[in-house]
């Protein structure tokens, strides 16, 4: 049960998903919220509401990509031996949250950036950050782990990274976690979209869009 005068952050949604624009209780000029509690939680008091309002969608993004779907170790549980995962755009918002959940889940983290990022890319987490504009890119993160990538998180999911993200992954096979819905060309390689509003219990028309 929440208790009242704390502060709490949380994702909301009307009543029928995302995408719809029929009445619900949650609006922009609502004094209270309608919102389940489980997928709430307080926001310590040295953190002011604009910084705890960022923690939306990529937050629960990541968590969903990492442990929900791959099945992966968690912060509370970490890997006792490192385990190797590609986050595809680690300086984006998602991949932000992802790489960070990662390292502390004791998963090996590689990634991409663009060349100024590299720093705040390895800052959060990654152990080796890799050029998304160079062609050899997934070449080289391929011979980086050995051949033998298996998971991955596409932060992008669109233009060249379907193809750039699954030349990076074993020739046995693997998984990409995906924002958006595609299909790996490369066999073995199986994808997994996610849907954050999923966590409601509802299936948007953006699941099959």
């Amino acid at each position: 049960m929440l208790q009242p005068l704390l502060r709490y952050i949380g994702p909301v949604a009307n009543s029928k998903g995302i995408l719809s624009t029929d009445t619900s209780p949650n609006g922009a000029f609502a004094e209270y919220l309608v919102i389940d509690p489980a997928l709430v939680f307080t926001l310590p008091d040295d953190v002011p509401f604009e910084i705890g309002a960022q923690l939306g969608v990529s937050c629960y993004a990541a968590c969903q990509a990492l442990y929900q779907t791959l099945h992966l170790p968690t912060p509370l549980d970490p890997a006792t031996e490192p385990i190797d995962i590609l986050i595809w755009a680690g300086s984006s918002s998602s991949g932000h949250y992802a790489m960070q959940f990662a390292n502390l889940s004791g998963l090996r983290v590689v990634s991409t950036a663009s060349q100024r990022n590299f720093d705040l890319v390895r800052s959060l987490g990654a152990v080796e950050v890799f050029d998304y504009a160079d062609s050899r890119t997934p070449k080289k993160i391929h011979t980086a782990t050995g051949g033998k990538l298996t998971y991955a998180v596409d932060c992008i999911s669109d233009g060249m990274t379907p193809a750039q993200v699954s030349n990076c992954l074993s020739k046995d096979g693997g998984t990409i976690v995906t924002l958006l819905p595609y299909e790996s060309r490369k066999k073995g390689i199986k994808t997994e979209l996610i849907v954050v509003y999923s966590m409601w219990g509802e299936v948007s028309d953006f699941c099959h869009a």
